[in-house]
């Protein structure tokens, strides 16, 4: 059997929100897919704040996907990615000096 993964999906939108778009792409019936296991949780916060990265143990992932956001103007999407790109360097590279 194959066994699942865990994801873990840290947004500035609410938790409710998020499960209701992934229940609803779940359940297309055109173009729906499976997670075969995997396992998904929602977690609010800021994903360009190295304390919420944390949080969720970014530090820790195998995998970090970084996704842009949609609802503002280019430019000022690029420069919130930048500053995400630049809290997950600073949570994996100095992750061994935080742990306890």
């Amino acid at each position: 059997g194959q066994e699942g993964r865990t994801i873990v999906v840290l947004a500035e939108k609410p938790k409710d929100v998020l499960e209701n778009t992934l229940n609803a792409a779940l359940n297309d019936k055109e173009r729906g897919f499976q997670l075969f296991g995997t396992e998904v949780i929602f977690r609010t916060g800021d994903p360009a704040v190295e304390s919420e990265l944390f949080k969720i143990g970014a530090d820790r992932a195998k995998r970090i996907i970084a996704l842009s956001r949609d609802d503002m103007r280019p430019q000022e999407a690029d420069a919130l990615m930048l500053r995400q790109v630049l809290s997950l360097r600073g949570v994996v590279s100095g992750s061994e000096d935080r742990q306890p």
